[in-house]
């Protein structure tokens, strides 16, 4: 632990007056790296991590997040495993990734984007037709930003800053919840993993899907993740890879579903 801190110290080093858009990504990893390292060796909290010397976060730390899109301009965006148009091989096929998700869909369904970031994966469903979404993240300012881009645009999408495990909306009030990397970057912390899960069932009607883009398998996302939280019924996987980078080991990813009773 102490070497793999001490090379992080020498990345940083490294990057000491370099103001890009690399050196600020690559200093973001550095210290999530350090601050999940810490977490599991020393079984500390999320506030204690950011406590600790040196820029130390986990991905469930608010306060990274904030930090992190007060960066970053309007041109930029990331997604986690891809956007709606991204190419994906699965089945032997060379789809969108869209072509996964539209199946579970309807153009009326009311969808609760489970943590957006700065993704365009809203915007171009939007475009699709799928224009019932609200978006919820934790940082009020890619929310603000998102909105100030957007709303004119998209009259009938919605943009609030919010906590997925926290969430403030009604009992049964969406279609669908999807769910794009906010799992994965919670899951360090088990107690918040499980009430945005719990989170997630409450808000969606009876008979309404849970569906979840992630690098977990379904062992994972759905048997010790899904199923510990809340009662779920007709899950199922699919599994595709990106074909624009990599190797297909490391960019080999899932989409579940499972449907509240």
């Amino acid at each position: 632990v102490k070497e793999l801190d001490a090379e992080l110290f020498r990345v940083e080093d490294e990057l000491v007056g370099d103001e890009s858009s690399i050196a600020r990504d690559l200093r973001s990893m550095v210290a999530v790296v350090r601050g999940t390292l810490m977490q599991h060796t020393a079984k500390l909290s999320d506030e204690e991590v950011e406590s600790l010397e040196g820029n130390a976060f986990t991905y469930a730390n608010p306060r990274y997040w904030e930090d992190y899109y007060s960066k970053t301009s309007a041109e930029e965006k990331y997604d986690w495993y891809g956007t709606w148009d991204s190419k994906v091989e699965a089945a032997g096929e060379t789809l969108r990734l869209k072509d996964l998700l539209t199946p579970k869909l309807a153009k009326s369904s009311k969808i609760l984007m489970f943590g957006c970031g700065n993704s365009d994966m809203s915007e171009k469903m939007y475009e699709d037709g799928y224009e019932s979404i609200v978006n919820i993240d934790i940082s009020e300012n890619v929310i603000n930003f998102l909105k100030e881009r957007l709303q004119e645009r998209m009259p009938n999408m919605r943009w609030m800053a919010m906590n997925v495990s926290d969430l403030t909306f009604a009992d049964s009030d969406f279609d669908i919840v999807l769910d794009k990397g906010t799992l994965d970057a919670i899951e360090g912390s088990p107690k918040l993993l499980r009430a945005a899960v719990f989170e997630a069932s409450r808000t969606l009607r009876p008979g309404g899907l849970f569906l979840s883009i992630t690098f977990n398998d379904a062992d994972a996302r759905i048997g010790r993740q899904l199923k510990e939280a809340a009662n779920w019924q007709d899950c199922s996987t699919e599994t595709f890879e990106r074909t624009s980078s990599g190797t297909a080991g490391s960019n080999r990813f899932f989409v579940h579903s499972c449907r509240k009773p």
